[in-house]
């Protein structure tokens, strides 16, 4: 290694270590990084030239060559590209056009790979090795016009910087750096270009080493002015990122340095958008700062220009920004939204009129309240606790008219306080209920059957829950009595037809008594005894007319039953050879009931034999068994009275695909003697409605023609299932 190998060498430690320095300054200014890239690329150019100028031999310096030819196409952008950023230029130039200062060098580097070298030769010297260009390929003087431009308009914009600098500081960076890159790029020339050009080469490349003459510049201004020190730190950037005002920090000439977290977010703007603007950007109708302070003007009312075109009005304060040194480097601006000022007023006026419609819906409320026929109670939620009840709830329950309800009736007595629980649990899940059929002790002790709603209101400013009662005592009185009327009227449907077959049967013998008597009238004792069972018949008929009820079945012996078990055992006994398809599942582990065991074998008995007679003894039939609950009464739009009580349920769907059954004949399904069979007796499925409605239970039937029958039912569901 030679004299001058060792020159590049140290060059290339030197720019190392003055980059790194950079960027310790302020790793994430742009510039800073950008510094620390070109001096990285200066150091490679060096390091090539140091190994270059001291190879063994011409092939391992020209192979040098092309590994790190990249290198010196590519330097001359970056060099640019900063003293753009330092000389504050970028701003105008848009972030896509930026990216073109790199495209001649890459396009130079890759035609230098296509057979087009520079680089003829390399000839050994007492120096080292010294290039020889190829004078004879277009490229050559490409890349030389390539380096004379990029440099001339460095050194241009570092003049422009200079004379157009505001601050002493300024100028005494700009000068430092137009002085000693003026030299560093005449020296590069002459050695690196013009004494080549004209076949002078006597000494090795020495541009690298030249250039840290630049790079020495850039380390004294560092030193001594604080170039590329931070610029938000001079204003505590920590501080302003989380302030919930809007800060902008702009150089004299009114080009953003910095935008906090505040403008970014209400002007709408990327982080890397705020440096390409000015301050006449985000406020159009102000003045420039530096005039707005000339006319003490450092604070007034403007707008905000967005992104979105929105303008947001702002209270807008300038003031000076000066550095360490006591020198203005440009203009701190505050703006503060202004929105929330102005619609203050707005707000309070808007508060005013609300409470005052609140007071006036309040007392219309409180009026239509106490007015109401309905009855009509209001409850604290939290203890339960009666607060106010109309008068027509008072006469509901039977409390007297000018009693205190604390004293009197404080709480609503449930008949059911396990309904109780469930109602308020379900009430503070949903919000709301209507008609909850359930009943209610009143006053006077006596039972009062509701139906009964309820919503969470806001009274008074706090919670509370309204209660609308809706008395059903004397509607249920009238069910039951329409209930046991229509019992009597299937009972006597049923004893007619009972009463039919007997007389059709006591007739046929009453007319073979007769006629035997006509022939045995002259035996005495074989016609006392055809009298004797004539008188029997007619008994009979008196008793077969005065028969007025059915009642075959008692009421059930509940006890706790497995279904699972009983709908198993019902399937052997009603398909015994097994013709059917049949397809069982149980879908929950709670499978206990309480029910009469006998009484639903007969009812699974009657449908499973119903569903293998309507597929014609074969086809598929499918059971499934699933909890169902009933949380919520159903809307009155669909349906007035609830038909299931709220509880939980084992719901059981068995499903055939027979004939199906015509929707005309569906509501005359479960009357008695109705049939669709020609030998049937029309009282299976009378039989099957009747226990299940023993059971407290629900039998629905849905059934398409062509498709097939579902029957669902519903049993009240038992506290475990039994092993």
């Amino acid at each position: 290694m030679n004299l001058f190998s060792y020159f590049s060498f140290t060059a290339a430690f030197f720019y190392l270590c003055i980059g790194i320095y950079a960027l310790l300054q302020d790793h994430r200014g742009f510039v800073n990084r950008l510094f620390f890239l070109l001096t990285i690329i200066f150091s490679l150019w060096a390091l090539a030239n140091s190994i270059a100028i001291a190879a063994e031999n011409k092939e391992t310096a020209y192979n040098t060559y092309r590994s790190f030819s990249w290198v010196f196409f590519l330097f001359p952008a970056p060099l640019l590209h900063f003293s753009l950023r330092i000389s504050r230029l970028h701003a105008p130039v848009k972030s896509r056009y930026i990216v073109l200062l790199y495209l001649p060098g890459l396009l130079l580097y890759l035609v230098s790979h296509m057979g087009f070298d520079i680089i003829s030769s390399f000839h050994a010297s007492r120096y080292g090795w010294t290039l020889q260009y190829n004078r004879s390929t277009p490229l050559y003087y490409l890349n030389i016009l390539h380096y004379s431009v990029y440099l001339l308009a460095s050194i241009f914009f570092y003049i422009r910087w200079f004379r157009h600098s505001t601050s002493s500081r300024e100028k005494k960076q700009a000068s430092i750096i137009v002085l000693t890159f003026g030299i560093g790029v005449f020296l590069s020339t002459v050695f690196g270009t013009i004494l080549p050009l004209i076949q002078h080469t006597v000494f090795p490349p020495l541009a690298p080493v030249f250039m840290t003459i630049w790079i020495f510049g850039i380390s004294y201004a560092i030193l001594k002015y604080r170039l590329l020190y931070p610029g938000p730190d001079i204003a505590a950037s920590t501080i302003l990122q989380h302030i919930y005002d809007t800060v902008l920090l702009c150089d004299r000439k009114g080009f953003v340095l910095y935008g906090n977290r505040m403008l970014i977010d209400l002007s709408g703007y990327h982080s890397t958008e705020i440096s390409r603007l000015t301050f006449a950007d985000f406020f159009p109708e102000a003045s420039s700062p530096q005039h707005l302070l000339e006319q003490n003007q450092s604070s007034i009312a403007t707008f905000l220009y967005a992104k979105n075109k929105q303008e947001i009005p702002v209270q807008l304060s300038v003031s000076k920004l000066r550095d360490s040194h006591n020198d203005e480097v440009g203009f701190v601006c505050t703006a503060h939204d202004q929105r929330p000022f102005q619609n203050l007023e707005a707000e309070k006026e808007m508060h005013r009129s609300t409470a005052a419609a609140l007071r006036a819906s309040e007392e219309k409320f409180m009026k239509a309240f106490y007015l109401s026929p309905i009855g009509m109670a209001i409850l604290n939620p939290e203890t339960q606790h009666i607060e106010e009840m109309n008068a027509s709830g008072k006469v509901m329950f039977q409390i007297p008219e000018n009693s205190r309800m604390e004293n009197t009736y404080p709480f609503l007595r449930w008949t059911d306080s396990s309904q109780r629980n469930y109602f308020f649990s379900l009430l503070n899940q949903t919000g709301r209920i209507e008609t909850f059929s359930t009943g209610f002790i009143r006053y006077d002790n006596s039972l009062l059957e509701v139906l009964v709603s309820a919503d969470q209101i806001v009274s008074g400013g706090l919670p509370h829950l309204m209660f609308y009662f809706f008395d059903i005592t004397q509607l249920n009185k009238l069910e039951t009595d329409l209930i046991n009327l229509q019992k009597f009227e299937t009972v006597a449907l049923m004893a007619g037809g009972i009463a039919h077959d007997f007389n059709n049967l006591l007739t046929s013998i009453r007319g073979n008594i007769s006629l035997s008597k006509i022939y045995l009238q002259k035996s005495p004792e074989p016609l006392e005894m055809l009298s004797s069972a004539e008188g029997a018949c007619n008994r009979a008929v008196e008793l077969t007319s005065k028969l007025l009820s059915f009642s075959k079945y008692s009421h059930p012996y509940k006890q706790s039953v497995n279904i699972l078990a009983i709908i198993q055992e019902s399937l052997k006994l009603s398909d015994p050879e097994s013709k059917l398809e049949t397809s069982l599942q149980a879908d929950t582990q709670r499978l206990t009931a309480e029910a009469d065991e006998v009484q639903l074998l007969q009812v699974f008995n009657n449908l499973f034999i119903n569903a293998k007679q309507a597929m014609n003894g074969g086809g598929t039939l499918r059971i499934s068994i699933s909890n169902y609950s009933n949380p919520d009464s159903y809307s009155p739009r669909r349906q007035r009275v609830q038909t299931i009580p709220l509880g939980e349920y084992i719901m059981i769907t068995i499903h055939d695909s027979g004939t199906g059954i015509p929707p005309e004949q569906i509501q005359f399904l479960f009357d008695p003697y109705f049939t669709t069979k020609e030998l049937g007796t029309g009282l299976g499925l009378t039989v099957v409605y009747s226990i299940v409605k023993k059971h407290d239970g629900e039998i629905q039937v849905d059934s398409t023609p062509g498709e097939g029958t579902t029957f669902t039912i519903y049993l009240p569901a038992g506290a475990e299932s039994p092993s």
